[in-house]
């Protein structure tokens, strides 16, 4: 877990990642990067038009980075997109992360506590709910 975090710290120089120093430490207990998964959802979870109608559909992807943090996950989504205030990264991947969020709750069977994104364009980071 050591070299993992000096990889991971070696890698990320923006200013966003002040928050990760706190909580991303030797003793992190997991730390999951390019996390892939594949889980069956509703539709309705990707198009509320769809009607509930009890299908699945497959979703694959891969999360930039999670870890543990007081026994949930926390889930990292990295964008270059250029903006001019996070608040705007907010509202344009707030679906992504909240898929993001029921598949990595399905896939590794655990709890998610927070999702975040961290700008590298702004140096910033915000919770996405």
């Amino acid at each position: 877990c050591i070299a993992l975090y000096g990889k991971f710290i070696h890698s990320l120089r923006c200013g966003c990642t002040a928050r990760m120093y706190l909580d991303i430490t030797p003793g992190t207990p997991k730390i999951y990067r390019e996390e892939r998964f594949t889980v069956k959802i509703r539709p309705s979870l990707v198009d509320e038009t769809y009607p509930d109608s009890g299908d699945e559909i497959v979703m694959q992807g891969a999360v930039d980075l999670a870890f543990e943090e007081n026994g949930k996950l926390v889930i990292v989504d990295y964008k270059t997109d250029r903006v001019r205030e996070i608040g705007k990264l907010a509202v344009l991947y707030r679906k992504q992360l909240l898929l993001y969020k029921e598949a990595l709750r399905r896939s590794m069977e655990q709890e998610v506590g927070e999702c975040l994104i961290c700008s590298l364009a702004l140096n910033d980071v915000i919770s996405v709910e």
